[in-house]
């Protein structure tokens, strides 16, 4: 399942970050003060969505990991 979501992130990337490099270089480019716009940016944002998307899927394994099994298949 994580490598799923690594899946979708990874095509997510390569969808968006041209699209978003584009659109900020043209607006940043409006500016007086010129602000330069790094990839090491765009890394940073990746891997800060791709850890904050693990962290989702652990947090909620470990949840159902948590539940006792009987309990759970009493009721079914």
């Amino acid at each position: 399942m994580q490598k799923e979501f690594l899946l979708y992130i990874l095509m997510a990337s390569v969808v968006a970050v041209p699209a978003i490099w584009y659109v900020m270089n043209h607006w940043l480019s409006t500016f007086f003060y010129r602000v330069p716009l790094h990839w090491y940016l765009f890394v940073i944002a990746i891997i800060g969505i791709t850890l904050f998307v693990s962290s989702i899927i652990m947090m909620r394994t470990w949840a159902v990991l948590r539940k006792n099994l009987i309990n759970v298949l009493k009721y079914e």
